[in-house]
């Protein structure tokens, strides 16, 4: 089982809350997943960029870290 660690939850709400504000201060936008995704099923114009980059970016991180997590980590040594 995995230790929990209080400031990693933290640091993920704060960067979850900096991405909301963003979107709305950017393109007043509210960071609604129902309604994004459907705006990328819908294929609305211009507006799908940054939905599909919305909808990417909450898929891959999860993948990219389960995938480090399984690869043996190397120790480099630094003067050798």
């Amino acid at each position: 089982m995995a230790h929990f660690d209080p400031t990693l939850a933290l640091l993920g709400g704060a960067l979850i809350g900096l991405a909301s504000a963003l979107l709305m201060l950017l393109l007043g936008r509210i960071a609604g997943i129902s309604g994004i995704l459907a705006g990328c099923l819908n294929g609305v114009g211009r507006d799908m960029v940054w939905r599909m980059a919305f909808i990417v970016g909450l898929i891959a991180p999860p993948l990219i870290g389960s995938a480090a997590a399984c690869c043996p980590h190397k120790c480099l040594q630094v003067g050798c």
